[in-house]
């Protein structure tokens, strides 16, 4: 069965959500835990054929941080501040997108 980036992030990817919070936050931080938690929900499989049907699960955000990670070869917050908050900061007029990527480098504790 395939799956695309879209379906994933429009939570449609008809994945069986058995992957909790509380299985992942067992398994610590880093990029290590985020494809393990990545693992975890492929292994669990499709509950449904994918586009079927919405339905928010936090599984859908653990495979797409990876598979960013993975493409790009960063860990996750790096890719993330590389390829979708700096772009967006390039293209705001005011300081929110500045604001957000300041408070996300702050949260992460991004090394320079």
């Amino acid at each position: 069965m395939s799956l695309t980036i879209e379906q994933i992030l429009g939570q449609v990817s008809g994945l069986r959500e058995s992957v909790d919070a509380t299985t992942v936050s067992a398994l610590g931080d880093g990029r290590h835990a985020l494809n393990e938690a990545a693992r975890l929900v492929v292994r669990a499989g499709h509950e449904l054929e994918p586009g079927t049907r919405w339905s928010y699960y936090n599984g859908n955000y653990f495979l797409a941080g990876a598979i960013l990670a993975a493409l790009s070869g960063a860990s996750y917050e790096r890719a993330l501040k590389k390829k979708l908050l700096e772009p967006s900061l390039a293209l705001s007029r005011g300081g929110l997108f500045q604001e957000l990527i300041r408070n996300t480098e702050s949260a992460l504790d991004l090394q320079r």
